[in-house]
């Protein structure tokens, strides 16, 4: 009797252990991650129109908890950075370890490199006098954001399942980057010939007044929304 109660007993433990095995192995089991990149519609002061926007983004990190299974992090950075234009909409793919996320933070570092900046905004602004002149906006400065994403219903909780790929939508606001700009500095910004063509440069160093008007709204995060 005693003996058949050991074995019950090493039955039932080995059970568990295989159990939790699967169970832990379960946890490691990925599914791929598709990250999205875009703007938002563009809206923006009245002689000032868009025809190109790039972002150049140098580092992305990623930071989740789970209910079970432990809390995942991954990055990526590139010396080159990864170009985000409005031309067409670009994608970043990982893979991401199954189950239940009470929280996903996507963290974006934004920098020049040697041979762009940070943002480069092409546009033409027409004055009073039904005048154009191109706008070339140039931003070299770095800047970090961090952002909490949402499911599909605004919340913060998002399964994850192996037999499902995730998709990732990042979408950048330059409307409120923008927002501030009036016609009225565009109109009083100095006007000079690049490639021969009338030019509102933009830059650190040129119509400082519109450069900094949307270097201090660049901390907002873009939204991030997980389906």
């Amino acid at each position: 009797m005693h003996t058949r109660n050991q074995i019950l007993c090493l039955a039932v433990l080995l059970l568990a252990s295989i159990s939790f095995t699967s169970c832990k192995k379960k946890w490691k089991e990925t599914t791929g991650m598709n990250l999205s990149f875009n703007y938002n519609p563009l809206s923006l002061p009245s002689g000032f129109s868009i025809n190109s926007a790039n972002i150049n983004v140098n580092h992305f990190k990623f930071s989740g908890k789970r209910k079970q299974g432990g809390d995942v992090q991954f990055e990526n950075n590139s010396q080159k950075g990864f170009n985000i234009s409005t031309a067409a909409s670009q994608q970043m793919n990982f893979e991401i370890p199954q189950g239940d996320y009470t929280s996903m933070i996507f963290d974006f570092t934004c920098a020049r490199t040697d041979t762009m900046p940070f943002i480069t905004i092409t546009g033409v602004f027409v004055d009073t006098n039904n005048v154009s002149s191109m706008v070339v906006v140039l931003i070299s400065s770095s800047v970090f954001t961090s952002s909490i994403a949402k499911n599909g219903n605004g919340g913060n909780e998002i399964m994850v399942t192996k037999s499902k790929q995730v998709s990732v939508n990042v979408v950048y606001n330059i409307n409120y980057w923008l927002q501030t700009l009036n016609d009225s500095l565009f109109e009083e910004a100095d006007i000079e010939s690049w490639n021969g063509v009338g030019t509102i440069i933009v830059s650190k160093e040129k119509n400082a007044l519109i450069y900094q008007a949307i270097i201090n709204r660049l901390n907002i995060p873009p939204t991030v929304t997980v389906n």
